[in-house]
Order: C-alpha cells, then structure tokens, then sequence
C-alpha cells in the first residue's frame, strides 16, 4: 500500500493538494496538540486518514516519533508532504526521510507547482500542478456547510431578463425605483406617475407579480409562486448574465450561480443581509474565483461582503471581481467609498463589457496575485 504522511498546521491546502497528486491508500497526519482541530476539519476528505502525535519544537525527538510511526508500515511504500508544519518539523522529517531513502514532496502553491524528491535516483522534479477539484473542497476543507442555489431559469424569467438587459432606458429608470423598496418585507408598489405608469411589483403571500409598464405599453407581466421572480427583477437578472458570459468562456473547471455558505446561527432574516451569499464562484485546479455582481445601488458593503467571504471561508488561493453594469465614477461620494475598498484589497474590477474580452479576462484570471 501507498502510504503519505503529512504535518498538519494552518494551511490544509497543501495537504488536499498532495494527497490529489500522491492518491494514497493510507494518509497518515502528524499533528501537534496545537493541531488536533486541524485534523478535525480534515478528517472527512481524505481516504483512511489516521492521526499520529509528534512534538513541535524538539528535532531529536520529532525524528525518534517518526521512526516509530514509520515501522508500523515497513511493509508499505511510504511518503511525506512536508510543506506543512513549522520549519522544525518539516526538516527533521524531510532529513529522516532522506536517510532511509524515501521520496519526499513538496507542494509549492506560489509557483503552481509541486518539487518531488527521490532520493533512490538523487534527482528532483517539478510539475505544474495540474489537478481537478470540486467546487465545494476549499470551503468543505474549511469545515463549511456548502450549498448551491441551482436556480430553474423558465421561458418568462428569459423573457425578464432580456428585457433588463437590452433595454437601457427602462434599466435606468427601474433603478432608482426597485433601490427604495424594502425586500425584507411584503410590498406592493404600484407606479401612478411618470414613463413608468401602471407597473406594478408586488410580492405578497409566498407569490411574486411583476407588470412593466413604459409609455403606455405593457412590456411584461408575469405570476408565479415564490419569490424568486422578484429577486430577478432586483439584481439577479444580472447576476445571471454575468453567469453566463464566464461560464462560456470555457476556463473554469466549475462554475456556479449562487453559493451560500451555511452558518448554523443563520436565521431566516437573513436572506437578504447574509455576507455568506456569493453571487458566483468558479474553480480551475485548486484556484478559485469569487465575483459580486451590481447592476445598481452600489454600496461599500458589497466590497466588505467579498472581503469577508476571502478572509473567512476560502483564504489566499482565491482571487475578487467586482462586476457592475456600468462605470463607477471617482467624483460621485458613494463610489468613491467602493472604489477605495476596492483597490485596498486587491480587488479587481470590471464592467459588464469587459465580460465580451475574452483576452483581457484571462490575463486576470491567470495572474493569482494573491498567492505571491
């Protein structure tokens, strides 16, 4: 059998990455009593993982702990990650295992590559890493609860949509509007006055009602249980086209619309405040992508949002966008709150027609600053 053994610490990424690359029969986790949370998060992702004790801080004893951990699999092909851990552990293992001639890897993120050392042939090779994962491993890894919303576009949410998209002047007008309107309670709103006469927006009794009406003539109406509908008509209109520009860029190993990461204290108040929502995530590798979408009524707190989902739930091997439907201007006060949050956390930023240049959205996704 294949057997790797990893250090744990902080950062469970590599220890994901290695067993992805090595694909071992056993994984075997050397922890500190600091660590023992750690492996907690762990356990559930790895194939046969065990958990061995070894000191922190003592070299001599770090090697003696190995040596005994390691012949309970002498009959075994054994392995180490040692990019976990601290400096300590990682060469008292890494210099054990070179004088029992054993290979050795290390995960190096910032390089996107992986260094093996086999000390039978004394030679040491680098390979890109080039690994598949699915959406939900960095947050599971983290020990987040994941769902995804795998919102059911139907023929009139298209027809909404297109609408909102295509029509500049009816957008402009909404806006202003639909920024008034309180989600977190029932509303009727009807519009009597003004280009916009006779639209009406309602939602009421689990059913949603929306009536577009511009200069006289009835541009949409449609009825449905459930409130999604309203929430199309408020911003996820688009959030969807966004979606769907990225998804047929075909860069992405996943990419999904809608991500809430679950939080146990989260109440039913929250479907509209909770900083957990992720308007669209997307992975290649081990590398994700998180995007917030505004068509209008841009705050500071969409920014924070981002921030706090990096920061909480994914951590550096993650990059920001901020996608709004048009420019945002230096001279207006409230963007220029956004825009100073933006460029303090290496947030990038785009417009709905950059999502048209397919060369210029590649060469952000491909720079992952965040990992240098």
């Amino acid at each position: 059998m294949k057997v790797l053994f990893h250090f744990v610490s902080g950062q469970l990424m590599p220890n994901y990455i290695a067993s992805k690359i090595i694909q071992p029969d056993i994984n075997v986790f050397l922890c500190t009593d600091e660590a023992d949370k750690q492996y907690d998060k762990l356990v559930s992702y790895f194939d046969n993982p065990q958990k061995e004790k070894v000191d922190a801080w003592d070299y001599d004893k770090i090697q003696l702990q190995l040596e005994k951990i390691i012949n309970k699999y002498s009959d075994d092909t054994i392995i180490l990650n040692f990019t976990a851990g601290n400096k300590i552990m990682s060469l008292a293992g890494f210099n054990l295992f070179k004088n029992i001639q054993k290979q050795c890897y290390y995960i190096n993120t910032e390089d996107n590559e992986y260094i093996k050392f086999d000390f039978v042939t004394n030679t040491i090779i680098k390979q890109a890493l080039d690994i598949k994962c699915e959406l939900k491993d960095i947050l599971m890894l983290n020990a987040q609860k994941v769902e995804f919303s795998n919102f059911k576009i139907a023929q009139a949410h298209k027809q909404l949509i297109h609408l909102l998209e295509n029509n500049e002047s009816l957008s402009s007008k909404l806006l202003p509007i639909i920024n008034k309107i309180n989600l977190t309670k029932n509303f009727n709103k009807e519009i009597d006055n003004g280009k916009l006469k006779g639209s009406l927006f309602r939602c009421q009794n689990n059913s949603s009602f929306v009536k577009i009406v511009m200069d006289d003539v009835t541009l949409y109406e449609h009825q449905e249980s459930g409130e999604f509908l309203i929430d199309l008509l408020f911003g996820k209109w688009f959030e969807y086209v966004c979606f769907e520009k990225l998804k047929r860029l075909n860069y992405f190993d996943n990419i999904e619309w809608g991500c809430n990461i679950k939080r146990k204290e989260r109440s039913p108040n929250d479907t509209y405040t909770d900083k957990n929502e992720i308007d669209i995530i997307g992975n290649r590798g081990i590398y994700y992508f998180i995007f917030e979408c505004k068509a209008g009524n841009i705050k500071a707190e969409a920014v924070d949002k981002l921030v706090a989902i990096k920061e909480t739930y994914i951590g550096r091997y993650s990059s920001l966008f901020f996608i709004s439907k048009y420019p945002l201007d230096k001279n207006n006060n409230a963007h220029k709150n956004v825009l100073e949050k933006i460029n303090d956390n290496n947030i990038i930023r785009l417009i709905y027609k950059d999502l048209n240049d397919r060369e210029r959205l590649l060469n952000y996704f491909n720079r992952r600053a965040n990992l240098r």
